[in-house]
């Protein structure tokens, strides 16, 4: 968790990742890279004094929360800023990978509007491979003291795939409630190596077999249930027909979750 990045717009929902992404960096002591990236639209992008204005104008405003932004930081943890020209989410999604942590805020959404819509947290989800932790708006700063990891029916490739969730565990000595939805018959339970993955952290597991109406009831009745402050969840790669056929878990928690939600990546892709 040395090197955390932040995308910003500017909004109030980006600001508030940002005062999460503080609480990390100062417990780990990270550099927190604060970034935002713009787009010239149509015949604009002919202007030099357009891109140029925009550009400074970007400046400005980062500059003005990096000033806010140092006094509180503690334990060596800095701040850095860069404005660029760039899509966000082909850029933020490639540059992520030179970093520990990546942390984006969401307004949510529903019903068809996410699929028409989307969002840039959204969007970037479905293209980075390194731990994005998403973060809604009226998410309050406060201690982790448990961690819901949601887990499915698939192995996890290995015992890195967890380490970011660990990290923080360990740091904020949180106890980590592993969940399994299974549905009787379907399949044979978690992957047994999460146990091992574990073995260092203050853990327990449930294992509930109802007939839930889908994956995101049954998790919003485990949150439920665990009350957690860390909903975590793993992202897989999915095959071509895998995809078209059905919708991630993953990403519809990114619209719909209420609670802060660490997505761990595992290179392994599904197939059906």
């Amino acid at each position: 968790m040395k090197k955390i990045l932040v995308p910003t717009d500017f909004s109030d929902h980006a600001f508030n990742a940002l005062q999460h992404a503080i609480e990390i960096a100062n417990a780990f002591g990270s550099t927190i890279h604060l970034l935002h990236t713009f787009l010239i639209h149509g015949s604009l992008r002919t202007y030099t004094t357009v891109e140029q204005f925009v550009q400074e104008n970007a400046d400005k405003n980062l500059s003005e929360i990096t000033k806010r932004i140092r006094p509180v930081l503690k334990n060596g943890a800095r701040i850095t800023q860069q404005a660029i020209l760039g899509n966000p989410i082909p850029f933020v999604a490639h540059i992520a990978k030179d970093y520990d942590l990546t942390v984006m805020g969401t307004k949510g959404a529903s019903g068809l509007k996410e699929v028409f819509i989307g969002s840039t947290t959204g969007g970037v989800m479905k293209q980075i491979s390194s731990p994005l932790l998403v973060i809604p708006t009226d998410s309050v700063v406060k201690p982790v003291k448990t961690i819901l990891l949601a887990v499915d029916r698939y192995p996890i490739t290995s015992a890195e795939v967890l380490h970011p969730m660990q990290e923080l565990a360990r740091r904020w000595r949180s106890s980590t409630t592993i969940y399994h939805w299974k549905i009787d018959g379907e399949d044979q339970g978690m992957d047994p190596h999460l146990k091992d993955f574990l073995i260092d952290l203050d853990h327990s597991i449930h294992q509930n077999v109802a007939s839930f109406k889908d994956v995101h009831a049954a998790i919003k009745d485990a949150v439920g249930q665990v009350r957690p402050d860390l909903l975590c969840m793993i992202r897989r790669k999915r095959s071509l027909l895998d995809r078209v056929f059905h919708e991630s878990a993953t990403l519809k928690e990114v619209y719909h979750t209420q609670l802060p939600l660490l997505i761990l990546q595992d290179k392994a892709e599904l197939e059906l």
